[in-house]
């Protein structure tokens, strides 16, 4: 599950029974790093990866060395962490992750961590909850903006797209529990959607919501996009 390419499009990351693997862009080389988590994503950089992982997130090298933990979430309100998504890093300002927090309701909110350029270290000891307004059944699936200016994420029963601090949010399409991915050149969004008993299908759109067109993947549930970027 959770596959995600790497920066220099060499790599993809996913999770089996739990763990960590890597394989080649041509299916070559599948081995796994033994990092133990979920929903792997990248640095801009390629040289770490960040899983969930309970109610924490799990920072580590690429190879899985050195794991280091970034969270401290109170048990007692929340269940678990997942989706992470690592923004762009700028040299003044660092980096952001964003990351689905769950309740002990089950309602879910994306949090934003905000990282050192250098260091990768939390510049806080929490992370902030963006105030998205999805109250229904919560927001989910977030994806950076190439820039890292922008968060797009899923909302109730939308495709919602904000400031990075949470600020003017906006729903461009509705959607049946999507999860996204914003291409490399912040063009389009690939999105599932998924509608009662029926299978998720993939399709992309315009950033802006416009020009809807559905990939046809064949049978089967096909959802967890990701954009491969390109050199």
């Amino acid at each position: 599950a959770s596959p995600a390419w790497s920066p220099d499009a060499t790599q993809l990351s996913f999770t089996r029974d739990g763990v960590v693997y890597l394989v080649g862009s041509d299916g070559a080389a599948l081995h796994s790093i033994g990092l133990r988590g979920a929903d792997p994503a990248w640095s801009p950089d390629g040289e770490h990866l960040v899983v969930a992982s309970g109610v924490d997130l799990v920072l580590a090298n690429s190879d899985g060395s050195n794991p280091v933990f970034l969270l401290k979430l109170d048990p007692a309100k929340y269940t678990r962490v997942s989706q992470p998504n690592w923004s762009v890093t700028r040299k003044t300002t660092g980096s952001s992750i964003a990351f689905v927090v769950t309740d002990v309701d089950g309602l879910s909110s994306i949090f934003v961590l905000e990282l050192e350029a250098k260091s990768f270290k939390a510049k806080t000891s929490s992370a902030g909850e963006l105030p998205l307004g999805c109250g229904t059944i919560g927001a989910s699936s977030p994806s950076w903006a190439p820039d890292g200016t922008l968060v797009a994420y899923a909302c109730d029963q939308s495709i919602a797209i904000s400031a990075g601090d949470g600020s003017s949010p906006l729903s461009i399409v509705a959607v049946d529990n999507p999860t996204l991915s914003w291409s490399p050149d912040g063009s389009q969004i690939a999105y599932s959607s998924q509608f009662g008993d029926h299978w998720a299908q993939l399709h992309v759109m315009n950033s802006d919501g416009t020009v809807t067109i559905e990939l046809g993947t064949g049978p089967g549930s096909s959802d967890q996009p990701d954009w491969q970027p390109l050199p």
